[in-house]
Parts: structure tokens; sequence; C-alpha cells
């Protein structure tokens, strides 16, 4: 399986305001990102690349308690993972977009 820096998704912080979208629906589209992003690439299962992300997530969206930049995750990220080139994808030391990083807030 093609492994993205995946656990750069996450950090051990506080954070997010009331206005933030579910903070578990923001993981699930994560990890669906992923997934689509795994099978549009032919880099591995579209369930074997979102469990990735759950399990990231303490094997749980439900883990997650925060969204550190709403606009961020679901202006850039999420639409990096449906553009970025498939060689890119699968070269050596990928790691997802700056935009993902410290995203999904576990504490």
């Amino acid at each position: 399986m093609k492994r993205f820096a995946l656990t750069l998704l996450f950090l051990a912080a506080c954070g997010g305001g009331d206005d933030d979208p579910s903070p578990e629906q923001s993981c699930l589209d994560v990890a669906d990102a992923v997934g689509d992003l795994c099978v549009r690439c032919t880099l591995d299962t579209y369930e074997n690349c979102r469990n990735t992300v759950l399990q990231a997530a303490n094997g749980d969206c439900s883990q997650v308690k925060a969204i550190r930049n709403v606009d961020e995750l679901y202006g850039q990220c999420l639409p990096f993972t449906t553009t970025v080139a498939c060689d890119v994808a699968a070269s050596e030391g990928f790691e997802l977009d700056s935009s993902c990083k410290g995203q999904l807030l576990l504490q």
C-alpha cells in the first residue's frame, strides 16, 4: 500500500469554534477523499487507504474533536486530493498538500 504522510493530518491539541462543521464528518470526508485518491491513481484499495485515516484518528472519526481550519480543509486540502497528478501521488515521499496538515484535532 502506498503510505501517505497521513499522520501529519492529526495533532493532539484543542481548537475549533462553535460554527465549525462536525469534526467527525470532516474526518470522514478526509477518509473518503484519500480513498478516492487511491482508487483514482490505482495506489491501493479504497478501504485500505480510507482505513489509514481512521487508524490515524485513533481508529474512529468520532475521536476527532475539532478542525484546525475549515476553509483550508474544504477549500484547499480536499480539492488537492482530486487534482494531484497520479505520477506525483505515486512518487516516493509523496505527502498530502500542506493545507491538510494538522487539520483534524484529536483532543
